[in-house]
């Protein structure tokens, strides 16, 4: 049996995933806020100690996906010691993995004022959170910094050889856990990757610094602070309307695909779990392109047209700029599943596009969309009988804002 846990994670991600075979394997991915990991993430840990967590990845460096992670790793203490979570393993990018070409290196004492801006910043805060948990910045607070400081330097990328978690053209992008248990990579590929150090480097040259800058702590800091709080501007948008109630299902899915041009989006991980014959497919809040891409090589090398996924996590919580048409008619699954509450400020999620784009696309005979929220705000758009039996899918979410008086996560058996 694969178990997947979608926790309540306001409009962030976080997932459990335990595969129980001979040997039970379990995968974090993502830990979206302090939040998320106070009232759920910390007790699943627990239930799950004894058998440790193979692999905890960070898919990008968005607060809405690694704040509950810096949680955990105050919570958590050093590496090995007695009461904590053994992790195996740690997929995160941060600068000291995107610098390919590395130069002279600057001393932190030397940091301009407008590095020491960034730093006093700290992280972005949970949108509406009722109770702010999230601490500002002090030394030693970022996830970068706290993966090193309790211990866990030799489990990070290991399986990338301390470098960066990127797709590698030309070999196998397929790492295993166990004999039971493999992941293969499909995202993000090299350029995504440097377009994001290039991204930091604007930003530095911008205030004075000239070159590329190795990796001390701070500066490390700095970079983790600023694109998470760069993103959290980028993503305050106006949801868009569908134009007309008279467009049909077909028109609004085939309308101008406008993509996500975010650099940390396109940084994000994305990749296929594999186990007893069950396939996974999560897309964090990666661009479409790099998955299309590498998912056409695998089907090339099996030669199929489509690949059968048992789950799959809609990426971006269901933002129409990062699920593509193109991408959908490579694959088939009975379960999409969606992780989002709808309620970050301006950036509501998932839209009407992506969902119309799903269901019309994928035949696949009673499809589940399934949410750990309610969708609000487009729920009448596509909760309805006729366009159910037209195009053979059902809903299912978990947590009714109007009535719930605690979220619950919600939990998918595949058997």
């Amino acid at each position: 049996m694969i178990e997947i846990k979608m926790f309540p994670a306001s409009y962030g991600d976080s997932f459990l995933i335990s595969c129980m075979g001979d040997i039970k394997t379990h995968i974090i991915v993502d830990m979206g806020f302090s939040s998320t990991y106070d009232k759920y993430i910390s007790k699943e840990l627990q239930k799950i100690k004894s058998d440790g967590v193979s692999l905890l990845i960070f898919t990008h460096i968005d607060e809405d996906h690694i704040l509950g992670g810096i949680r955990f790793f105050n919570k958590n203490g050093y590496a090995g010691t007695t009461d904590s979570i053994d992790i195996k393993e740690i997929w995160y990018n941060s600068f000291r993995h995107l610098q390919f070409h590395k130069s002279e290196n600057q001393a932190s004492d030397s940091l301009h004022g407008d590095i020491k801006e960034i730093l006093r910043k700290g992280h972005p805060r949970e949108l509406g959170a009722r109770k702010v948990s999230d601490i500002g910045y002090q030394q030693g607070s970022t996830l970068g910094s706290l993966i090193l400081k309790n211990g866990y330097a030799g489990k990070w990328n290991s399986s990338f050889n301390y470098k960066a978690v990127v797709v590698s053209e030309g070999v196998s992008n397929k790492y295993f856990l166990n004999d039971e248990v493999s992941i293969i990579l499909l995202s993000p590929n090299l350029e995504k990757l440097q377009l994001l150090g290039r991204k930091w480097e604007e930003k530095l040259s911008s205030i004075g610094y000239s070159g590329l800058i190795e990796s001390d702590q701070l500066m490390d800091d700095a970079f983790e602070f600023y694109m998470s709080n760069l993103q959290m501007e980028l993503n305050k948008r106006r949801v868009s309307e569908v134009s007309s109630n008279k467009e049909t299902v077909e028109e609004i899915a085939l309308k101008p695909f406008e993509p996500d041009t975010a650099e940390v989006n396109g940084s994000s991980i994305a990749f296929i779990l594999e186990f007893r014959g069950k396939r996974l497919l999560f897309l964090g809040d990666c661009h479409p392109e790099v998955v299309e891409y590498n998912l056409e090589k695998l089907l090339e090398d099996t030669k199929q047209e489509k690949m059968w996924f048992d789950l799959v996590k809609v990426s971006h919580h269901g933002s129409k700029h990062n699920t593509k048409v193109s991408l959908l008619k490579l694959i088939n699954s009975d379960k999409y599943i969606f992780s989002t509450n709808g309620k970050g400020k301006n950036f509501s999620h998932p839209d009407i596009e992506t969902i119309y784009r799903i269901i019309s696309t994928d035949n696949t005979r009673n499809k589940k969309l399934i949410f750990n929220y309610k969708p609000f705000k487009i729920l009448n758009k596509f909760d309805n009988t006729s366009l159910m039996d037209e195009f053979s899918y059902s809903i299912q979410y978990t947590n009714d804002l109007a009535q719930a008086t605690e979220d619950v996560p919600t939990i998918i058996n595949l058997l």
